[in-house]
């Protein structure tokens, strides 16, 4: 699963009412989540991403979010369990 904001155990500061917009970096909530070559549960795995993981959103197609890693590598997240 995925979070926005701050990864679970940061400190949370207060930030000043900004207009909705989409987040910009997403949070890995599960102990580990597997990164997919396509938006399907049965595609390649790439590599396996643990818990807090930033990843930046790319697209959404149905229940996956295709993202970014913070090395670079792309590929297919489910969005939820």
């Amino acid at each position: 699963a995925l979070t926005s904001g701050t990864p679970a155990g940061a400190p949370h500061t207060h930030q000043p009412a900004a207009t909705p917009t989409a987040p910009t970096t997403l949070y890995v909530t599960a102990s580990t989540l597997n990164l997919r070559a396509e938006p399907d549960a049965a595609s390649k795995k790439l590599g396996i991403l643990a818990i807090n993981s930033p990843l930046t959103p790319l697209a959404t197609e149905g229940d996956f979010t295709r993202v970014r890693t913070g090395n670079a590598k792309e590929g297919w997240v489910g969005t939820a369990f």
